[in-house]
């Protein structure tokens, strides 16, 4: 039995071959080689800046946080990182993650409205 989520549907709407290469033949790829793993690693270690400098009691603003993850972008870019959307450039991704953080700042600032004691990630049983 086949197990269709989001993911494994997005993948065969971009491109059958890419589907059939990860999901069929079971060929994966580096997960820092493709865009959107890319993109998500460095938009998430934007926020956890944000939140780990909260902890010192640093509010940064969002000029500041959009300076990191652009200085980590260009840090961790590199060529061989695949862009499967032909229509997309790797500075359309770049700006897409811009838009995610202040969207994220805008709603979320001063980030003072819970306090997260413990975080617990949930087994995956296949």
């Amino acid at each position: 039995m086949s197990i269709y989520s989001h993911s494994r549907l997005s993948t065969y709407e971009q491109c059958p071959l890419k589907y059939k290469l990860s999901y069929i033949d079971g060929i994966k790829r580096e997960e820092e080689k493709v865009i959107e793993a890319f993109l998500g690693s460095r938009v998430h270690e934007t926020l956890e800046k944000c939140y780990n400098d909260l902890r010192y009691t640093k509010l940064n603003t969002l000029k500041e946080l959009i300076a990191y993850y652009d200085k980590i972008w260009d840090t961790n870019w590199n060529d061989a990182i695949f862009i499967s959307r032909k229509e997309l450039s790797s500075k359309d991704y770049r700006q897409m993650g811009k838009k995610f953080i202040e969207t994220y700042y805008q709603r979320y600032a001063p980030f003072d409205r819970d306090i997260t004691i413990a975080r617990k990630y949930p087994s995956i049983s296949r």
